[in-house]
């Protein structure tokens, strides 16, 4: 759903509109999906380098969590679109 959704936009997901939400629809917030990085340092993160690969400790086929303003919403997978990365919601809390 794009950050200016209509009432109209959100009927056709499948979710219920409910008016009380309609002055918030076009509010901007931070979305993002956290993964843990074991024993990783300020020093680490200060050696950093383009295309330098940084070991998980996440299961390769493992859901991620994703956040709302700091908020968990829901879990997710990674999925690759043409070029880009996307995460597709698997589970909404």
């Amino acid at each position: 759903m794009t950050q200016a959704a209509t009432a109209q936009e959100l009927e056709t997901t499948g979710r219920e509109h409910d008016p009380r939400w309609e002055p918030l629809l076009g509010l901007s917030c931070q979305l993002s999906v956290q993964l843990p990085v074991s024993h990783f340092t300020v020093a680490g993160f200060l050696n950093l380098r383009i295309r330098q690969i940084v070991t998980l400790v996440w299961p390769v086929a493992a859901d991620v969590p994703v956040w709302v303003n700091g908020v968990q919403i829901a879990w997710g997978e990674f999925e690759v679109l043409e070029k880009s990365l996307a995460v597709r919601f698997t589970e909404l809390l």
